[in-house]
């Protein structure tokens, strides 16, 4: 019964770490893109 209990409970833990992976990945992505559009204004403006 325990050893049951411990699997969900690693399984719920590595599904929010994948889980939050994603999504700092995609914020990653998301800020590294802004930048470069950032960069892409400033170099325009100048």
């Amino acid at each position: 019964m325990n050893s049951g209990a411990e699997i969900r409970n690693s399984d719920a833990g590595f599904v929010v770490t994948s889980v939050s992976c994603k999504v700092i990945l995609i914020l990653l992505r998301i800020i590294a893109h802004w930048i470069r559009g950032m960069q892409e204004d400033f170099l325009c403006s100048l």
